[in-house]
């Protein structure tokens, strides 16, 4: 099954706990979207394929080990960047800044 955006609409704990659920007692591969981060602390690490930025190696799993939460992990790597594949391309904090100074000069 392929869900787009599981946790639209859903409080935040509820995805969790229906991503658990679906992981214990399911049957088949469920595919899915989410915004929310809750399934990464739910899901062990290899259950969970992110896309990634590049175009030669599109899908990818955050290795890590039992003790370490996913969702640590996953914050630590996108921060830092040094890790491959890349996950999330990086815009600097300067460029945000000035493009909200630049939206709010305009009128």
């Amino acid at each position: 099954m392929a869900i787009d955006e599981l946790d639209s609409s859903i409080f935040e704990f509820l995805v969790g706990e229906l991503v658990s659920i679906m992981n214990v007692t399911g049957q088949g591969q469920l595919i899915f979207t989410s915004h929310n981060l809750r399934p990464l602390e739910m899901l062990e690490w290899n259950s969970i394929t992110f896309t990634t930025t590049n175009r030669d190696n599109r899908y990818s799993q955050i290795k890590t080990k039992k003790t370490n939460n996913l969702r640590d992990v996953y914050f630590r790597q996108i921060s830092i960047g040094r890790d491959n594949p890349e996950i999330y391309n990086g815009v600097s904090k300067n460029k945000i800044a000035q493009s909200f100074r630049m939206a709010g000069s305009v009128r």
